[in-house]
């Protein structure tokens, strides 16, 4: 039996939080890449590594979040990117989804319903284990280049208005976090779609057709270049064209992986290309990789809305 005097000389480790902003340095030695929301379609993933001849010894994979739901390898793939030192994620909504379902059995029948199914058969402590593995991921990445350029990483948004240097003091927020409109910058990490919803917007009407000018307004405002960063690459919302597209400095890979004619997207920021494998296996690009898109241009008609610079 211990003495009062042995509790005194006893240390309490405390596990240090995890960090929800990681930056990476240049990789010196070999090849970075971001691929976009994989969702549990790890044959397409292969192939494309196999493509651009990823090796693990000196190249770097980044996950912009989704990893899980709606495709067959969604354990497999979270374990990998846990275990595997070249290979790193930051967490998606889908996450976040399962996280909340460990807490509310009303976010587990929403996960369910949105690809979650895959878990309805684990065992509590198999489960637990992968939101641990979760609970580690970060929200948000910045990844310098080897020419001096900086790349930040988010799953779906950084909120217009909001500069890089505000994103990289984001904490952790509630482990049951849903979607809750963009009511703080952690929901908007995980779950916003204003600067991609403005890029559908103009693409679909150029000529701001019958759009009132607060629509207008807050369309090109959410397209603006996010300050204190040379390029963000973002998930979460399915480009239709299922090729990458940008506005801004703001570039969008969900190509829609698990989409029957969807695509999963490799990109190298550095070279500037990407590559694209459908859900047969078929590479959807050229043997090395294809130029990732320009900024679309600001439409004029948006730019004549009051309160808005030219």
């Amino acid at each position: 039996m211990s003495s009062p005097d042995d509790d005194l000389d006893r240390t309490i480790v405390v596990p240090a939080a995890p960090r929800m902003f990681v930056r990476f340095g240049p990789n010196q030695l070999g090849r970075d890449y971001v691929v976009g929301d994989v969702h549990g379609q790890f044959e397409l993933l292969d192939r494309l590594l196999r493509a651009v001849a990823f090796d693990q010894d000196f190249d770097r994979l980044f996950s912009l979040g989704d990893l899980i739901d709606r495709g067959p390898d969604s354990e497999r793939l979270l374990r990998l990117f846990h275990t595997e030192p070249a290979l790193y994620c930051i967490r998606g909504n889908h996450e976040a989804l399962l996280l909340a379902s460990r807490s509310n059995p009303v976010y587990r029948r929403v996960w369910e319903r949105n690809g979650g199914d895959w878990a309805d058969d684990l065992p509590e402590a198999q489960l637990a284990q992968l939101a641990w593995i979760i609970e580690q991921m970060p929200l948000a990445m910045e990844l310098e280049l080897g020419d001096g350029r900086c790349v930040g990483l988010v799953h779906a948004e950084v909120p217009p208005g909001t500069d890089w240097d505000t994103v990289r003091r984001v904490q952790a927020g509630p482990a049951d976090q849903i979607d809750d409109q963009d009511s703080t910058l952690e929901s908007s990490l995980l779950w916003g779609r204003r600067r991609v919803n403005a890029l559908m917007l103009m693409a679909q009407n150029p000529e701001a057709d019958e759009i009132d000018d607060d629509t207008r307004t807050r369309a090109i405002r959410a397209v603006t270049p996010v300050e204190g960063i040379d390029l963000v690459m973002v998930g979460h919302t399915i480009i239709p064209a299922h090729r990458p597209a940008r506005a801004g400095n703001v570039m969008f890979l969900d190509t829609g992986a698990y989409k029957v004619d969807g695509r999963l997207t490799l990109a190298e920021p550095a070279a500037n290309r990407y590559w694209q494998c459908d859900r047969e296996g078929h590479l959807r690009t050229e043997p090395d990789g294809m130029p990732l898109p320009n900024a679309v241009p600001l439409r004029e008609a948006y730019l004549r809305a009051p309160g808005v610079m030219a």
